[in-house]
């Protein structure tokens, strides 16, 4: 009959049994943690691009509601700039005013141009035609340095004489 006996282990082997345990559970938690920052890292550099970018939208649409707020007050707020030059918006006393040159509103530079509108023979807007003196294409533009490049957006809209 054949005895089975546990091969005796000394003192020594098992604290470099624990040792090993030790240092993969080391291991372990150290790559957990590593991971949790860099996701961590990664959501607030997410968290800024969304921020940046919500800030845009505001100045474009705000942008917008200027070049509509001089047209509202008359056309020729709007019909006497000089085409294809830059502008931006100022709030004053009387309200948005259009003023020569690029705004800069913190890291952010917006600009408005101006441009001449074409209408087709079925009197639709096209690229290409009649000049309506009567309408304008707008384009609204702010550019920023996201850190690596800089970027460009642009919101481009017609705006006419309805009063």
């Amino acid at each position: 009959m054949f005895l089975y006996s546990k091969p005796h282990i000394s003192g020594s082997l098992r604290r470099g049994f624990s040792l090993v345990e030790v240092l993969v559970a080391v291991t372990i938690i150290t790559i957990a943690f590593i991971a949790v920052l860099s996701s961590s890292t990664r959501g607030v550099v997410l968290a800024r691009l969304a921020l940046e970018e919500t800030q845009v939208s505001f100045l474009l649409e705000e942008g917008a509601e200027a070049v509509k707020f001089a047209r509202d007050l008359n056309w020729s707020n709007i019909s006497a700039l000089t085409l294809s030059a830059d502008y931006h918006p100022e709030w004053g006393a009387n309200g948005w005013t259009i003023v020569s040159g690029s705004g800069v509103s913190g890291e952010f530079t917006r600009k408005i141009q101006f441009t001449s509108a074409y209408r087709d023979s079925y009197d639709d807007l096209a690229s290409s035609g009649t000049v309506d003196s009567g309408t304008r294409k707008v384009t609204v533009s702010v550019a920023w340095f996201n850190g690596v490049a800089t970027v460009t957006k642009n919101l481009e809209f017609y705006i006419t004489d309805i009063f």
